[in-house]
Order: C-alpha cells, then sequence, then structure tokens
C-alpha cells in the first residue's frame, strides 16, 4: 500500500480555495485508520477505511490502490483489479514518489504480490503508461497556454511615465483571462495600475479553459516552490521590457490556492514584489518560514482577507479560524512583515463588497501602515 498521500493531504488542507473543500476533516483520521489495519493483518477493516476514503475524497487515487491492495492481500483478484482500475482512471500513475513513479512503486509493492501473477497486472501496467503518456501531452498543452500572460493596461495607466502594476493570481480551476476579465479590470481601473495575469502550467481538465492549477503534487510545490512560481516574476520582467513600470508599487494578489502562491512568491522576491494581498487562502508556516524574516527587513507587506465561514469550513473539526488568526499575525510580526489579516463575512447580494476589501488591502500596501489585526469588515 501507500501511505505518502496522508502527508501531502495534510498540506492541503493549508490550501483553502478550491481545493481545501475538497478535503473532508473526516479523511485524514480514517486514512490513517486504513493504513494501520493493512499493516496489521486486519485487511476487511482496511478496506473499509479506504472505501469510506473514496466516499470522502473521489478524486483521491491513492485510496483505491489501497482497497486493492486489501484485496490482494486476502487473495480476492477480481475486486483487486477493480479496483487498480479505479485508481488508474484518476491518474494513479501519473505521480513520482521518492524518485520513483507510483508505476514503479506499485511493481514492487509487496502487499500486491498475488496480484502481479495474473495476466490482467500487464494490462494494468500498460493502461497506467498509457494514461501517463496522455498527461504528458496535456502537459505540453498546460505549458504552451501559460507561456504568455495576460495583460490589461488601463487608458490612463498607459500614458504613465512609469506603471504600477497588479500581478494577479488564479485559483484552483480558474484561468488568467478570467482574472483578467472579471473583478481586477475594475480595480485596476479604480486604482490605475496595469494587470498581469501569469497561468499555473497545470490542465485541471482536457482543456485550459477548464482551468489551470499551480501544481499536482503538494509535497512536490513545497520542495521546490520556486519551479512552480518562476513563471510569475518572469511575466514582471517580461513586461518590464516593453513597459516603464514603478518598481515601489509592483504588487501580487491571489485567491485561494493563487494566495498561497502569492505569499510565497511575495516572500522569495521581496525585492521584486512589495506586497501581496491573500484572499481566502491560509499563511502556509511551512512554506515561508524560512525566507520571512530576510523578507520583513526588506519591507515586504502582506495583507490576509478570509471570508470567516469559508476558512473555517476548511479546517478539521474541533480548530478554531480564530485562534489561527491570532497565530497568523503572530507569526507576521515576528517575522517584522507589516499587515495582517481582515476577515469578514461574505454577503452574496453585495458582488462589490470583496472588489471594496481589495481595493482598501492595496491602498494599505502602498501606504504601508500597520492593519490592525483580524479586523472585522461588515
Amino acid at each position: 500500500m501507500l501511505r505518502l498521500w496522508s502527508s501531502v493531504l495534510a498540506f492541503f488542507m493549508l490550501l483553502g480555495g478550491a481545493a481545501a473543500q475538497s478535503v473532508s476533516p473526516e479523511f485524514q483520521p480514517t486514512f490513517d485508520k486504513g493504513i494501520a489495519a493493512l499493516n496489521a493483518g486486519r485487511n476487511d477493516e482496511g478496506i473499509a477505511y479506504f472505501k469510506r476514503c473514496m466516499e470522502l475524497v473521489p478524486t483521491d487515487p491513492i485510496s483505491p490502490y489501497n482497497v486493492a491492495c486489501g484485496y490482494s492481500k486476502k487473495g480476492e483478484l477480481d475486486p483487486t483489479f477493480e479496483y487498480l482500475d479505479k485508481s488508474a482512471t484518476l491518474g494513479f500513475g501519473n505521480v513520482d514518489r521518492a524518485g520513483k513513479s507510483n508505476i514503479v512503486l506499485a511493481g514492487e509493492d509487496p502487499d500486491l504480490e498475488s496480484a502481479r501473477k495474473d495476466p490482467r497486472w500487464a494490462k494494468f501496467i500498460e493502461r497506467l503508461t498509457t494514461i501517463r503518456a496522455e498527461r504528458e501531452v496535456a502537459k505540453k498543452k498546460g505549458e504552451e497556454f501559460a507561456s504568455k500572460p495576460a495583460l490589461y493596461i488601463p487608458e490612463q495607466v498607459a500614458a504613465l511615465p512609469e506603471m504600477p502594476v497588479l500581478v494577479v493570481l488564479h485559483d484552483y480551476g480558474q484561468t488568467k483571462d478570467q482574472m483578467i476579465d472579471g473583478r481586477y479590470k475594475a480595480i485596476a481601473d479604480e486604482l490605475g495600475y496595469a494587470l498581469i495575469a501569469p497561468s499555473g502550467r497545470i490542465l485541471v481538465g482536457a482543456d485550459p479553459q477548464a482551468g489551470m492549477a499551480w501544481f499536482d503534487d503538494a509535497s512536490a510545490y513545497l520542495k521546490n516552490a520556486w519551479q512552480y512560481e518562476k513563471s510569475i516574476a518572469e511575466s514582471v520582467t517580461a513586461f518590464k521590457k516593453e513597459h516603464k513600470v514603478d518598481k515601489n508599487r509592483v504588487y501580487l494578489i491571489g485567491e485561494g490556492v493563487g494566495g498561497l502562491v502569492a505569499t510565497s512568491a511575495a516572500v522569495s522576491s521581496p525585492g521584486l514584489f512589495k506586497g501581496a494581498v491573500a484572499i481566502n487562502t491560509q499563511l502556509a508556516g511551512p512554506l515561508v518560514s524560512q525566507k520571512a524574516p530576510n523578507a520583513g527587513k526588506m519591507g515586504l507587506r502582506l495583507r490576509f482577507l478570509n471570508d470567516t465561514a469559508l476558512s473555517q469550513q476548511g479546517l478539521p473539526a474541533g480548530e478554531d479560524f480564530a485562534k489561527q488568526v491570532e497565530s497568523w499575525n503572530k507569526s507576521l510580526s515576528t517575522w517584522g512583515i507589516a499587515g495582517g489579516v481582515t476577515t469578514y463575512s461574505a454577503d452574496a447580494q453585495d458582488p462589490k463588497q470583496l472588489h471594496a476589501l481589495i481595493v482598501e488591502a492595496v491602498k494599505s500596501l502602498e501606504s504601508a501602515v500597520q492593519v490592525a489585526p483580524a479586523s472585522a469588515a461588515k
């Protein structure tokens, strides 16, 4: 069986937005119980736990794989291959772990020894390989789509001797074009900024317009975030070759997973980005803590705008978002980073609410005024 998904999941719980909302707080303890049961030889119990995991997170390819391991250990090969097929469909073979692909790891997994003796094993491996090859084609399509950012320059900004710039990062399943065509166009007009919208490189569906993602393996992103973020800085560099830019007013804004990426990119390049606004995401200490003190010394400012109800939903049962906010503000203060967290209650009847909050946050970055921690926006 594979055990690594549980640690990856823990990181996804930090993401907020669409990715976090797809994860039930019940998943992690259920997954761990399944691992313990299979390790102890309680195969029926382990199978039941991982079937429950499949209900909680239907997109997870590791849970059906572990169900298959349980059946294989029992010598029941028909359901073994049924669940291996489910894992293949969900992209099991697309992930590399510890320098090996899941295809190789499956071939070494002792829990699947009986399955590897069955003629159907070769067809399973062939299917994994085919799906992985199709993913490589999709990867090239995603990289081509992400090779150039979307741009918007208001007329009044084009006439400026130096342009202030907002670099806006999409959430999981959104696109760079949506960021330009949506609320940020009006924000750019109001504040007088040029917009740059880079794109994640990973397709969510079959076509870029179905949405893009910044990464598909949280552990890989945590280890080498710069590889996933380099297109952001590159988009600003390319823009500077064509336009005069006010280097003191280059800010990042990101929503959901894009907010997580914006925070990381800003902390990594405080000389380029003077501040960032992260919307409905979390402050991921493991991602930024090492570089944050230096960013604070260089004057980086960070603002977080969080819908209280949405943020609370993304937490495991028993955890209090208000305590998280307190912890985030303490971390920012320790790092010497001005800014803070603004919590709000989203009003579905007021489409201008978040617009106003973002405008206020950008203005606070411009003035470098310390924001009162955990202020409540009505």
